[in-house]
């Protein structure tokens, strides 16, 4: 794989056999001295890859940089993740910032920007993951908000969608430009690459069943129609859920963000429907809708995507209404 250092210098040649112990001693410590302090303020460099099967202490984030209360509201929510304590981490793509929102009031009580647009955004153990628009990367913020290190120049072409699976330790993003999935570990090394989409959108995982799920726009003009497309975790395709072949009266058909419950139904939000389609994993068929198309508080206008609560409540970002939409006790705990 390609490695993903970055060159800081040029290598220079001592001749030690020429030089005296007491000079060779003296020139060590000029030296270290000098990597001290080129380094003492640099970034925290990505951990070292390792494979596990336990998965990352959790860690809430306790942003320190945070923003003015002023300019604490949802404005532009489109992805969103949930920490261990239930709180929702926002991706608020005009503002450029992440958000932490309260699950009870949908209200933002702690954020810090970045520097770009985030379209995405995961927790996994004490890093932040956010999908950056901007320059096309994947960068890693620490719990505390502060910027750790970021993926390789390019890694992803305008990110959609990430999700992350603190088990195996990958992260899996959406590469819109480029209509593929990439699975990455956590310092920024591919694993491996799912291909064969049209317009992907959306990604989530069900750790369980070890699958990976893909929401796709499909291409109408060449017959394809929009889908949710199942992966195993050697991103080698299981099964396809296909939506409606039209756009009138369809189960689904512009696909965006993915969940998955304990029975493994999938929750799916339509952007045009304005709805979330409950799907059964092994049928394919509809066996509910949550939401409604509509401006007012309970409805829903070009919604993105969705998280489960911890107490089987769903919450769903409604960009074009600028708010976060909880729908209580709708999914069976």
């Amino acid at each position: 794989m390609t490695s993903l250092g970055r060159s800081t210098g040029t290598a220079v040649a001592i001749p030690w056999a020429t030089i005296g112990a007491m000079r060779r001693l003296t020139l060590f410590i000029l030296v270290a001295g000098v990597l001290v302090a080129c380094f003492d303020d640099a970034p925290i460099a990505p951990p070292e890859d390792r494979s596990t099967t336990e998965p990352e202490p959790p860690v809430e984030p306790d942003f320190l940089n945070t923003l003015n209360r002023s300019l604490l509201a949802v404005k532009a929510p489109v992805r969103m993740a949930p920490t261990p304590s239930g709180q929702l981490l926002v991706a608020d793509y005009h503002q450029g910032a992440i958000l932490r929102v309260d699950p009870n009031t949908l209200q933002p009580d702690r954020g810090f920007r970045i520097d770009g647009k985030p379209s995405a955004v995961a927790l996994m153990g004490d890093r932040i993951f956010v999908a950056n628009v901007t320059s096309n990367t994947v960068d890693v913020f620490g719990s505390n908000g502060q910027w750790r290190y970021s993926f390789a120049p390019e890694a992803v072409e305008r990110p959609t969608d990430l999700v992350v699976d603190p088990v195996h330790r990958l992260v899996l993003a959406v590469s819109g430009g480029t209509n593929v999935v990439k699975a990455f570990d956590v310092s920024g090394e591919v694993q491996f690459v799912i291909r064969d989409l049209w317009k992907p959108t959306g990604v989530a995982v069900d750790g369980s069943r070890q699958e990976i799920l893909v929401s796709d726009y499909g291409e109408a003009a060449h017959g394809e129609r929009a889908s949710v497309r199942i992966f195993d975790y050697d991103g080698n395709p299981i099964a396809t859920i296909l939506g409606h072949a039209g756009m009138a009266n369809s189960r689904f058909s512009r696909p965006q963000g993915l969940a998955v419950d304990g029975t493994g139904r999938i929750y799916l939000v339509d952007a045009l429907s304005a709805e979330v389609v409950v799907l059964d994993r092994e049928t394919g068929a509809t066996v509910n809708t949550i939401g409604i198309f509509g401006p007012d508080p309970g409805q829903l206008l070009l919604p993105l995507d969705i998280v489960i609560g911890q107490t089987g409540d769903v919450y769903v970002t409604s960009y074009k209404t600028r708010r976060i939409e909880r729908f209580i006790g709708v999914v069976a705990q």
